[in-house]
């Protein structure tokens, strides 16, 4: 709710509904359930600002900030309004909505924490979290159960040579075991587990370590 006052005397009152809140879209969503923010697999998502005809008269009065939180790749921290997203080509735009499209700063295949801020006119306004891995989950299905003649369950984890997977430190019951000559990891949870939590980690050039931490459902 946005209330616009005079002194003491409120002149007026707005209503800003969820749905007309900037938001992530894409459709490589993972449905990890621990918590964190939004975990997208390969490629960034994309933020989708709602406008109305008039506010696209006024697309100064919006401004998107991008920047990673701890150690990410790449590195970014950019500030712009959409007018100058809009005058340098590097926003769409869809029925009543500016589009932006993350891959044009962190590239197809990131790996961290970010977080997209968004400001704009009559309170409307978000800060967009979310994880990104630069992998591909194969065999996992959230709907899998062993019974009672298969007391573990398995997938596999495809990635890059220099990506480490790992489970997260104290985890019991998960053990995760990189095929030889491949950048390929398999993933074995016990039967008394209903997860796998997992962290992810990658050296960069200048000896800094990017961590992400997943719990794959199981």
């Amino acid at each position: 709710r946005l209330i616009v006052r005079k002194g003491d005397k409120i002149l007026s009152e707005f209503l800003v509904e969820s749905e007309d809140q900037p938001s992530l879209e894409g459709e490589n969503l993972f449905p990890a359930e621990d918590g964190g923010p939004p975990l997208y697999i390969g490629e960034p998502p994309l933020v989708y600002i709602p406008l109305s005809s008039s506010y696209r008269t006024r697309l100064h009065k919006w401004h998107v900030r991008i920047q990673n939180e701890g150690a990410a790749l790449p590195d970014v921290n950019i500030s712009k309004d959409l007018r100058e997203l809009e005058e340098k080509g590097e926003i769409s735009f869809d029925d009543r909505f500016a589009v932006l499209d993350l891959k044009r700063y962190l590239g197809s295949s990131p790996m961290g924490n970010y977080k997209v801020r968004v400001r704009g006119p009559l309170g409307h306004r978000a800060d967009l979290s979310f994880r990104v891995l630069p992998a591909e989950i194969i065999g996992h299905d959230i709907l899998y159960l062993p019974d009672k003649s298969q007391s573990k369950a398995r997938f596999q984890i495809r990635t890059f040579s220099q990506l480490e997977v790992l489970p997260q430190p104290g985890t019991e019951g998960c053990k995760v075991t990189p095929v030889e000559g491949e950048a390929l990891y398999e993933v074995t949870v016990e039967h008394n587990r209903s997860d796998a939590p997992l962290q992810f980690m990658l050296k960069k050039q200048d000896g800094e370590t990017v961590s992400v931490r997943i719990s794959v459902p199981i």
